[in-house]
């Protein structure tokens, strides 16, 4: 197929002689008009189709009748193998030049927009009962090809076509800035190579990897052009180019939301691939489509668009097109879980996605930390965007996201398929040596802000005043409550990773987390639930939390160098007492380390007792239940016995640890095969969970939800130098310019080493807010890491 074909001239195959140049030439006319002819008959059909009246319908089905012709069916195939044939699909060679124009012609693109609309547009118009037609006016069929299967193959392949072409990749050259914006006026061309929505299903299994690698094109090429539109926005004086190109924006912007909610449009299990060749073949179209990075660049066109909008002399354009794109975040949590699903986490590297995810998720988390104090779940309202539930929609992606990071997300999960493995080691195995530290990184980064925002939310959203009689005021709204439980027990699984990996960096990577104010934040919403009851679609969101936070701290108070805080988190908060350090003077660094641990202490004995008050899951041989957090609470306050007690017996911290292993022993015993062997446990520590009735137990309640969280940690510096990672390090930073934050041009701090900084203006400010005190520290962390060749 040549490019005169689709003017109807037919002739055999060439490579751009002379002849076929004056061909091009003279056919490029009738060829741009038969393109725009077909588009605007199938609008118009589509539109008389759908009048109420007998005599626009008549004349619709006429029209329909008439664009079904096998002729112009023959017609419309030429046009768009055209099309894949300039984007560089298709044998041959076919560039601007075949048609006696140039490629910077504005028609070029609009021409190729028609293409669309009259081929792939037309047909998925039939099919769907919008225009009235025989055969659903589809193209000339493909012999053994199901229709559904040839429109879904024909439509990916024309999403790519339009993608390449804009970003020069076809054999036509790249679209200049002004094809670019002129391109997309309307929502028609990417619009029609999307899935139907629901309740519509693909004829076929076979159909839906090609629906979905549409999508994923189509999400491409909507970032594209969103980032032509905005540089034609900054041409100063052609006010009718502005509002074109404002116009096409926010249009590109709805196309690119609608191309993620493609990915869900048939997700069910009866569509989902379920074997290994389908799965394998949806993860050839997603590679391929490079659907992980256009979700970064989504996310980061969404996150830059709504901080314009929300700065002050924000334009209505600015505004616009923040609302346009609010909805991306959403869209894009619900694609991640699709991934997980379809088992596409080892091929789809969600390495970018994490860290504009957990980038912006420290920023939320920043302004949330500076909202006005007395105001649960206040958001500044420079972070509201278009949006109201932003941050719990970014924590909702966030835990997604956390699934697909490697073998720290797996974490504690096996022990309820019968495994009695220990959780891997948090730096994971799936990447070479030299990307191991990259990973380990970025995994530090990532659960450190997902934490820090799902602490913040819980704690705003549960201070609550809660009297006596108002059990069942506190209102949490769901999509917080989920989303948070989703956060916490993500960051609770890497921290239990983490307390099972070996070496000194593991330990400070798990203190930067701040495991005490997660364990806090996870008691407090299990209190909400206590309250208030579980509704149904949150029961598995409760019980894996109950797990996850359960375990983990266990496996803390088990741990040889971290018991002994634990113990300390875990003591009845008392009037200070000096640490026995005997009658010798201690030194500044002693007397502040001492200082720093009692402040530690009881921060979290009061959240505790309270989030497990009527948890009583376990039992004992004998079927008697009793609470197996309750017991590890019990052994750190040695039954009651209080703090001087146990600060005077020697080996305390010791006894805890070791009631704390057998403890972890046992119940990983039960997990893996359901055997109660005998719990080597004073019996006075094995007691039922306490009742929660009455206004004693809502007073004890309230009282935990509106309590603070603990002081944060001062983590080792081991814990936050990152010198692999390429991130902004300022936790301050809101751009989020270029595509992903690895391709921005990120410079090291040239004191450190250890972190890095997208301009001057996030250096200075980091530098007033605290790194100036620890650069020195960061460079000597960064070296020793360098020495041991970052891998432990």
């Amino acid at each position: 197929m040549t490019c005169t074909d689709h003017s109807g001239s037919g002739g055999a195959g060439g490579s751009g002689s002379s002849e076929q140049m004056e061909a091009g030439a003279r056919a490029w006319p009738q060829a741009r008009v038969l393109a725009q002819a077909l588009a605007m008959l199938t609008i118009t059909a589509h539109r008389l189709s759908q009048c109420p009246g007998p005599d626009a319908r008549s004349a619709g089905s006429a029209l329909g009748a008439a664009l079904a012709h096998p002729h112009v069916a023959s017609l419309r195939l030429s046009l768009l193998q055209t099309l894949w044939q300039q984007a560089g699909m298709e044998e041959g060679t076919c560039s601007a030049g075949e048609y006696g124009g140039t490629n910077d012609d504005p028609r070029l693109s609009l021409y190729h927009h028609n293409t669309a609309i009259a081929t792939v547009g037309m047909w998925q118009n039939g099919r769907l009962g919008l225009l009235t037609a025989p055969d659903d006016a589809r193209l000339p069929p493909e012999p053994g090809v199901p229709p559904g299967l040839q429109l879904a193959r024909a439509a990916a392949r024309t999403a790519e076509a339009l993608c390449r072409l804009s970003r020069g990749e076809g054999l036509a050259g790249a679209y200049t800035a002004e094809q670019r914006r002129q391109r997309f006026y309307g929502e028609s061309c990417l619009h029609t190579l999307l899935p139907p929505q629901p309740p519509w299903k693909p004829q076929s299994p076979e159909e839906y990897p090609h629906w979905v690698e549409s999508s994923a094109w189509v999400v491409a090429a909507a970032c594209e052009g969103l980032e032509a539109a905005a540089a034609g926005q900054q041409r100063p004086g052609e006010p009718e180019a502005d509002v074109a190109g404002s116009a096409a924006a926010v249009s590109l912007a709805k196309a690119l939301v609608a191309g993620l909610r493609g990915f869900t449009a048939a997700t069910d299990l009866d569509t989902v691939p379920q074997t290994a060749r389908q799965q394998e073949t949806l993860a050839v179209c997603l590679c391929r489509a490079g659907l992980t990075a256009s979700l970064d660049h989504a996310l980061r066109l969404a996150f830059a668009a709504a901080d314009r909008a929300a700065a002050p002399g924000a334009s209505d354009h600015d505004r616009r097109l923040a609302e346009a794109l609010g909805s991306v975040l959403p869209w894009a949590g619900g694609v991640l879980p699709l991934l997980n699903m379809c088992e596409l986490a080892a091929v789809c590297d969600v390495g970018g996605v994490a860290l504009t995810l957990a980038k912006h998720a420290s920023l939320i988390a920043r302004g949330l930390d500076a909202a006005e104090p007395g105001l649960p779940g206040a958001t500044p309202a420079s972070l509201r965007g278009p949006v109201a539930s932003a941050p719990a929609c970014l924590a909702e992606a966030l835990g997604q996201c956390a699934e697909l990071l490697g073998p720290a997300a797996s974490g504690l999960a096996a022990w309820d398929h019968g495994a009695a493995t220990e959780p891997p080691s948090a730096g994971g195995s799936r990447s070479s040596a030299a990307g191991g530290a990259v990973e380990e990184e970025r995994g530090a980064f990532f659960f450190q802000a997902a934490g820090r925002l799902a602490v913040r939310l819980v704690a705003d959203r549960a201070a609550v005043e809660l009297g006596p009689d108002e059990r069942h005021s506190l209102s949490l709204p769901a999509l917080t409550r989920k989303s948070s439980a989703t956060a916490l027990s993500a960051c609770l699984q890497h921290v239990s990773a983490l307390s099972a990996a070996p070496g000194s960096r593991a330990e400070a990577r798990l203190l930067a987390c701040q495991p005490h104010r997660l364990i806090g934040a996870a008691c407090k919403l299990l209190i909400v639930w206590q309250v208030t009851g579980t509704p149904s679609d949150e029961t598995e969101y409760r019980s894996n939390l109950q797990r996850d936070v359960s375990f983990t701290a266990d496996r803390l108070a088990a741990h040889p160098s971290l018991s002994a805080r634990v113990r300390r988190w875990l003591m009845p908060a008392g009037p200070q007492q000096a640490v026995a350090a005997g009658a010798e003077a201690a030194s500044a660094g002693a007397e502040a380390e001492a200082a720093g641990a009692e402040s530690e202490r009881g921060c979290l004995e009061q959240a505790w007792s309270e989030g497990w008050r009527s948890y009583n899951r376990w039992a004992l041989a004998d079927g008697s239940p009793f609470s197996l957090p309750l017991t590890l609470l019990r052994l750190a306050q040695a039954g009651g016995a209080g703090w001087r007690a146990m600060e005077a017996a020697a080996e305390s911290d010791a006894a805890f640890r070791s009631g704390a292993t057998e403890l972890l022993r046992w119940a990983k015993s039960v997990v893996a095969d359901g055997s109660l062997q005998p719990l080597r446990v004073p019996e006075e520590l094995l007691r039922d969970p306490s009742d929660t009735s009455g206004p004693e137990g809502g007073h004890a309640a309230a009282a935990a939800l509106r309590a603070p969280l603990p002081p944060p940690l001062q983590a080792p510096p081991e814990g936050r130098a990152l010198p692999k990672l390429r991130v902004c390090g300022f936790p301050g930073c809101g751009s989020f310019g270029g595509r992903s934050e690895g391709g921005l041009a990120l410079k090291q701090c040239g004191g450190c080493k250890a972190v890095r900084y997208c301009g001057p203006g996030c250096q200075r400010a980091h530098w007033r807010e605290g790194h100036k005190s620890e650069c020195g520290a960061l460079a000597e962390a960064a070296a020793r890491a360098a020495a041991a060749g970052a891998n432990e």
